[in-house]
């Protein structure tokens, strides 16, 4: 992933929750835990196939190749704009699963792309759906909620996505890349449990 969490994105993000929360949106948009921690933001490259200690290490090796091989064709530092909302998947907007912030640079793009086809050689993941990565941040997610009822796997978009579509966290330059275990938290930063972290 490419770690999003830097002081002013977390600071907007927590502002935006706020807007969201006691704005004038669906109900079904209002309960906090579907929200993304700030100390969690993130770009997801691609879930990884890591069963052991020397998985995670292969793993961290063919992050930092494939980071150095990149440096070697393409202009650094990247700076990614984060602006503007929209959902995941097909699904009509007043039954969404996912809301995630968009980002805005083709270099970006590129890296991801050649991370995720490094990891696919090396067998520790599948191609992404359509063969590249889609860079998104997640904003709102129904599986945090953890719930059993059908009802709360969705909620309705429509309002949010219209009154806040257009929401700028602004800009943030891609400095370093991390793998990291989704399920663990970092007790000290809230964030997740990092197992390799590369600069950028």
């Amino acid at each position: 992933m490419i770690p999003c969490n830097s002081e002013e994105i977390m600071t907007k993000h927590g502002e935006f929750v706020e807007k969201m929360l006691f704005g004038d949106i669906h109900e079904s948009c209002k309960e906090p835990a579907l929200y993304m921690p700030p100390a969690k933001l993130h770009l997801t490259i691609v879930p990884l196939w890591i069963f052991s200690e020397k998985d995670a290490k292969k793993a961290g090796k063919i992050l930092k190749a494939a980071i150095e091989d990149f440096k070697k064709k393409e202009t650094i530092p990247i700076k990614m704009t984060i602006k503007g909302l929209s959902h995941m998947g097909d699904e009509d907007v007043d039954a969404v699963k996912v809301v995630y912030a968009k980002v805005q640079s083709d270099l970006a793009q590129k890296l991801a792309n050649h991370l995720s086809n490094a990891f696919v050689k090396a067998g520790l993941t599948e191609k992404p759906r359509g063969g590249t990565v889609k860079l998104h941040m997640t904003i709102i997610n129904t599986r945090y909620l953890g719930s059993e009822k059908p009802e709360k796997d969705f909620i309705d978009a429509t309002d949010l996505l219209k009154k806040f579509g257009n929401i700028e966290y602004g800009a943030i330059n891609v400095d370093k890349i991390q793998i990291c275990s989704m399920g663990e938290v970092d007790t000290n930063t809230g964030g997740y449990h990092i197992v390799y972290s590369e600069k950028f």
